[in-house]
């Protein structure tokens, strides 16, 4: 690695990921084998065209694309897959930091019921006339569930920003599907397969209309 210290918008985000002890970079310049990592964001601004993560506390990510603009409003392409065996350790890196501290505990405590985890995502944002938009698709599994979510952002930057998303988990096994959910029930109580639909409305900025049904118990 490089002694030299970057400038005010260069790896900004990358040099505060590093001081995590568990996070891993394969390097900081993108390679002639594609290795490597571009990202940065500073005074507002963002950018990203490869980032790849060999270890994070036992669990791998890859983004490739590319992404510019503000960080309320980006522009541009990325695809993201992330895979983990064990999710203990990405749980760590998560509570390590002060902004996702709550998201480590979260997913510390249901970690053994999401892994392994085999997750991709494709994010496209587009200047419109109504302002910068997005769609968001998910897909992949979380230990033993089929995991999909479709998101579209309209009018980012402009006050007047909206939500409409779906999510979708199917699970072989019910019971499963609850513990996933932090829901406890009997192994034994005869349920069958499960499915949880979520969809999630309204202004960014405002009251959100979250509805969801679970099948299966």
């Amino acid at each position: 690695d490089s002694d030299e210290v970057p400038s005010a918008k260069q790896h900004v985000l990358l040099q505060r990921l590093q001081m995590v002890e568990e996070l891993e970079f394969v390097g900081h310049e993108v390679d002639e084998t594609g290795h490597g990592c571009l990202i940065c964001i500073a005074d507002g601004a963002l950018a990203i065209e490869r980032l790849r993560v060999t270890r994070l506390g036992g669990a791998s990510l890859d983004v490739a694309g590319q992404v510019r603009g503000s960080v309320e409003a980006p522009e541009g392409r990325l695809t993201v897959a992330a895979k983990a065996d064990d999710l203990a350790g990405v749980a760590r890196v998560l509570s390590a930091v002060d902004a996702t501290r709550w998201l480590g505990e979260a997913l510390d405590r249901r970690r053994l019921a999401l892994a392994p985890l085999d997750l991709k995502a494709s994010l496209d944002f587009a200047r419109g006339a109504a302002g910068v938009g997005g769609n968001v698709v998910l897909s992949g599994s979380a230990g033993a569930s089929a995991v999909s979510a479709d998101t579209t952002l309209s009018g980012l930057a402009t006050g007047a920003g909206r939500i409409d998303a779906k999510l979708s988990l199917e699970n072989p096994s019910a019971v499963r599907l609850l513990g996933q959910l932090g829901l406890s029930t009997q192994p034994d109580s005869g349920l069958g397969q499960g499915r949880l639909q979520l969809t999630a409305t309204g202004p960014i900025a405002g009251d959100i209309e979250v509805d969801g049904r679970i099948d299966g118990v």
